[in-house]
């Protein structure tokens, strides 16, 4: 899946009308409402994970994200056989 990256209305990238394609292997990164969604539970809760280190995030500014290889990992640890 390719990516674009967008800078207001008007797209960024080397030529003028050509988006600056990202690479598929970069993770999709959720906000904490997106990603307490996929996870069926509180923004609240996920929250507390990443404050107790269960979580890791990623900040932009004062924005938080959560790359999705981290999600899934969290799903596979709370995995019981």
């Amino acid at each position: 899946m390719e990516q674009h990256i967008f800078r207001g209305s008007a797209e960024v990238g080397s030529d003028a009308g050509a988006p600056l394609a990202l690479s598929a292997a970069l993770p999709a990164h959720y906000t904490i409402a997106q990603a307490a969604a996929y996870l069926q539970t509180s923004e609240k809760t996920l929250r507390r994970m990443i404050a107790a280190g269960d979580l890791a995030e990623v900040r932009i500014g004062r924005q938080i994200r959560i790359a999705e290889p981290d999600l899934v990992a969290l799903l596979h640890k709370g995995r019981s056989r």
